[in-house]
């Protein structure tokens, strides 16, 4: 489930606002959308921008996972195939190889770009929108040629509610509002969760022929997928049960869970630093009260 223009995009008001400012003007002008990067973590909600980008100006979108390109001409071929206004969108731009940087620097200031042999290419006048969660790997140089960047902020439970209730009403069933909330607060505050938690209640409730659930009853559906009332997976548990009263280093608990360290930083330590359950210092991990009492209640 994606919006299909910024009216129905739940949240992110100061983003859309400024997107929204730019689609009108390139509407009137006739032009293509300036270019803009959006950061956030994963599952915000930056590819649906690209696609009601796209959809508001009746185009294209075309998107490259940045991770699997190796050669520019990777990226330069699916350039020279679009159409002026189309949309390229840049999934983990900060893994775009630098060579490959460069080439879109002159694209993305003026639609052309300079092959091996020093000839000047024209290209067509699109919008490239790069996405990432991690804008301080990006290439300076490369960052400053976008025009905006749509800097994603956290999602309240009302909004992340909302999604849920979107949901809802796509399937074409009904939740009381203290279940939807309980939904939304085993999701990490993340959107993309909400859809597919929600989605997972659904296809409970049609398998087993319930038209609606209590509390307990919707936590058991959820734990069947390994998530706990707060939102928390094997994976975290496993990670608070190697941690300490002294200070534990990572590459220790990444050893220990047989877990790689960048899925440590990136995905388990921000949700339990956010729950107050750990604390970091250029000692190690360590559990806090809160931590150390947790634990004991499982």
């Amino acid at each position: 489930m994606r919006p299909k223009n910024l009216q129905q995009m739940v949240g992110q008001n100061q983003v859309k606002e400024v997107v929204r400012t730019l689609i009108n003007s390139a509407k009137l002008s006739n032009e293509p959308v300036k270019h803009f990067l959006a950061t956030s973590p994963s599952g915000y909600g930056k590819t649906s921008l690209a696609y009601i980008t796209a959809n508001e100006i009746g185009s294209n979108v075309f998107t490259i996972n940045c991770g699997n390109v190796s050669k520019p001409k990777q990226v330069l071929s699916i350039i020279e195939s679009m159409n002026d206004r189309d949309v390229l969108f840049l999934e983990e731009c900060h893994s775009l190889p630098k060579k490959a940087q460069e080439y879109l620097y002159t694209i993305l200031e003026d639609f052309v770009y300079h092959d091996e042999y020093g000839n000047k290419i024209a290209v067509p006048k699109i919008t490239i929108i790069g996405a990432t969660t991690n804008s301080g790997l990006l290439n300076p140089p490369f960052r400053s040629r976008f025009n905006f960047t749509a800097q994603f902020i956290p999602y309240t439970l009302n909004e992340l509610t909302s999604i849920c209730f979107l949901v809802c009403k796509e399937k074409g069933f009904t939740l009381n509002r203290d279940i939807a909330e309980l939904i939304t607060k085993t999701c990490r505050n993340t959107p993309r969760n909400v859809v597919a938690r929600t989605n997972w209640v659904y296809d409970w409730m049609v398998t087993n022929k319930v038209k609606s659930v209590n509390q307990q009853k919707l936590l058991e559906i959820i734990a069947l997928q390994g998530i706990n009332s707060q939102g928390l997976d094997y994976n975290d548990i496993q990670y608070l049960k190697n941690l300490s009263y002294t200070p534990t280093s990572l590459n220790q608990i990444s050893s220990k869970i047989s877990l790689d360290k960048s899925q440590i930083q990136s995905i388990i330590e921000p949700e339990l630093l956010k729950l107050g359950l750990i604390q970091i210092s250029t000692k190690g991990r360590i559990l806090t009260r809160k931590g150390i009492d947790y634990i004991k209640g499982i």
